[in-house]
């Protein structure tokens, strides 16, 4: 019997050491309504996954898309995902923050 492979954080970044915990990161998260559910989770390495929720609540302070001065410190994957987040977030009222266990 084989042990299932671990998830990979897709970040296409060089992770050092090589084997490093991954994240499950809610693409939409808890706090907005995402659920737990395997469309609504990717496996992020712990910088990664820092970064997501940094630029979503980038988006969050600024209302919207933050501009490509403050998005291009991140990778693609990172903004793909926060774009995501704040693409799906609930209509009403603007999520004022992030919270995050």
């Amino acid at each position: 019997m084989t042990s299932p492979v671990p998830p990979v954080c897709r970040c296409v970044t060089k992770h050092s050491p090589a084997a490093y915990v991954v994240n499950l990161h809610h693409v939409l998260p808890q706090s907005w309504g995402g659920q737990t559910i395997t469309s609504n989770l990717v496996p992020l390495c712990p910088n990664s996954h820092t970064a997501t929720h940094r630029l979503i609540d980038a988006y969050v302070h600024a209302g919207g898309d933050p501009g490509p001065a403050v998005r291009k410190g991140y990778s693609r994957y990172v903004q793909q995902l926060a774009a995501r987040a704040w693409a799906g977030r609930p209509p009403h009222p603007t999520p004022t923050s992030l919270e995050h266990p």
